[in-house]
């Protein structure tokens, strides 16, 4: 048996980083580790993931999710052709520690008869993309506008949905950095760009 992980701290709620963690067609966007997933984050569903760690080869395999809990755990468990030979139980946890921080991990146990042969590679490249995930998360959870996939602070406004039909919300602006474009607003109305 061989174990890898990894952990970050992330300065945003639990549901946040399950958005992100959750939301698989988006991937290929930010993670510089799992390039590709597909199937539904829930217990039973085959998933088709592939993984690209920094210095090893790109893979792809059908592991099935054992374990969900939303806005807590996401576990799969793969195999390698048959089961025995190699056999990896992967995790993801979120464990919030107030209602703005999680403790993200990201952890392996690999099982089998071919671990110890692999035993350095996991070391080497596993824990290194796990790392370089783990820190894409935390920058895509913590600095990213929710309305384009990505957090922001536009669900404190309630905009106007039509001429004579605008909500009262509070005065400020919103910024979308990656349109770069700033909206203001105040209490009656929306002002502009």
């Amino acid at each position: 048996m061989k174990e890898v992980s990894a952990e970050v701290v992330i300065q945003a709620p639990a549901e946040r980083v399950w958005e992100v963690l959750t939301d698989f067609a988006k991937f290929p966007e930010w993670n510089p580790f799992i390039k590709k997933m597909s199937g539904e984050p829930r217990t039973g569903a085959r998933l088709e993931v592939r993984i690209e760690p920094p210095g090893g080869r790109a893979m792809t395999f059908r592991p099935k999710m054992v374990n969900v809990e939303t806005n807590r755990e996401m576990c799969w468990l793969g195999k390698l052709w048959i089961p025995g030979l190699f056999n990896g139980e992967h995790c993801f946890t979120i464990e919030a520690f107030d209602e703005k921080g999680v403790r993200f991990v990201q952890h392996e146990r690999f099982t089998g008869l071919l671990v110890p042969f692999m035993a350095k590679s996991l070391d080497r490249d596993t824990k290194s993309g796990f790392e370089a995930m783990n820190r894409a998360l935390k920058e895509r959870a913590e600095n990213c506008p929710r309305s384009l996939g990505i957090h922001s602070r536009i669900d404190q406004y309630k905009l106007p949905i039509g001429h004579g039909h605008e909500e009262e919300r509070e005065s400020g602006s919103l910024f979308f950095p990656i349109l770069g474009i700033r909206y203001r607003t105040r209490r009656n109305g929306f002002l502009g760009y």
